[in-house]
């Protein structure tokens, strides 16, 4: 083991509801229906925006789009919840430029963003959004300004607990029932496992191809993949592989910074590795955790409902030099490969793959 991150505390806050990140900015919606927006450059958070009328309901999800300047939100419960567009172009104004009146009664969203370069060296953004609707999932699609619905939705059995995209896939976790995935080329679904009985549905996105699944003290890491099936006609089909680490206690939820698994358990934040399985750190500074996220690579905040924390990578040489002293190769050489610190890479040579010991 060894501290693959270090952990500083820096904003204290009364009824944390959800999180964004954007930069160095952080987005902080609360129960009060209120929006805080700090600004952590040199790790000294600046109240940037304090907005007391942002919503009579409470801030139960938030999501920063930079690239349009635009910030989704979702207020209220499963009864109210309705979708908003806030423009941030000016950080310190969060206009609503958009109300989706179709969503109310809205439990969660997920967005899925894609980048495109035009031959001229333009960019373009392909945005998409999936929101819960009781049992029912609605689509959008950002045009002009402002996102636009798809004629028709997904109907589901049941309402589901936990939602992500992936690789035109969405994949859903309900409560006392399966993880399911959803084809949407096709419309294809597939039952893959039991959440569990006394257990909450967590699916995180992990990779462009990967999603993790939480199931009790297990989290199952599934790929996404097609590969042609030939039944007459060439066809695509979906495949699934899965690998699985095992936590000390059920984790509320996940981040994956690569290549570490940062897991959100009730009395810690603990952070593990899957190829090859390994507890990399406990961080017992961090408890009653129930929001992670990723800001850019080797750096997160993690918040409970009153304390935020930022998670900063530590040197990516000091943790191969340990990790070459404990014999860990085969870690210490993904991470080697990954540093940037350097152009000189003692460390590949010493960790080179003929070197490795199987």
């Amino acid at each position: 083991m060894y501290a693959a991150y270090v952990v500083t505390p820096i904003i204290k806050l009364n009824s944390i509801e959800s999180i964004a990140a954007s930069g160095e900015n952080i987005f902080v919606g609360t129960r009060q229906g209120n929006l805080l927006i700090y600004n952590n450059s040199n790790d000294h958070p600046r109240l940037l925006c304090l907005n007391k009328t942002f919503d009579k309901k409470p801030v139960v999800q938030i999501a920063v789009i930079p690239d349009v300047d635009i910030l989704i939100s979702l207020c209220g419960n499963s009864s109210d919840g309705l979708i908003r567009i806030h423009d941030i172009s000016n950080i310190t104004r969060q206009p609503v430029v958009q109300i989706l009146e179709n969503t109310k009664g809205a439990s969660m969203f997920c967005i899925d963003v894609q980048e495109h370069h035009s031959m001229t060296g333009g960019v373009m953004h392909t945005i998409l959004m999936w929101v819960v609707v009781k049992n029912s999932i609605k689509t959008y699609y950002w045009k002009d300004r402002s996102f636009i619905k798809h004629e028709n939705d997904i109907c589901l059995k049941d309402v589901p607990g936990s939602l992500a995209y992936c690789k035109d896939t969405l994949v859903l976790g309900f409560k006392l029932n399966d993880y399911l995935t959803l084809d949407l080329i096709d419309g294809k679904q597939k039952a893959h496992f039991p959440v569990g009985k006394n257990n909450e549905p967590c699916v995180t996105q992990v990779s462009e191809s990967g999603v993790s699944l939480n199931k009790g003290f297990e989290t199952i890491v599934m790929e996404i993949g097609i590969e042609d099936r030939k039944t007459g006609a060439i066809e695509k089909e979906q495949v699934f592989s899965m690998s699985a680490m095992t936590w000390s206690k059920p984790p509320v939820h996940l981040a994956y910074d690569e290549p570490y698994f940062i897991g959100l358990l009730s009395d810690q934040v603990q952070v593990r590795t899957l190829k090859p399985t390994l507890l990399i750190q406990n961080i017992p500074d961090i408890s009653m955790a129930k929001h992670i996220i990723r800001v850019k690579p080797g750096f997160l905040f993690a918040a409970s409902g009153s304390q935020i924390w930022a998670l900063q990578a530590s040197p990516r040489a000091s943790q191969v030099s340990v990790l070459l002293e404990q014999r860990q190769f085969q870690l210490a050489l993904i991470l080697s490969n990954m540093s940037n610190e350097t152009q000189h890479t003692p460390y590949q040579e010493i960790v080179r793959p003929g070197s490795i010991e199987h």
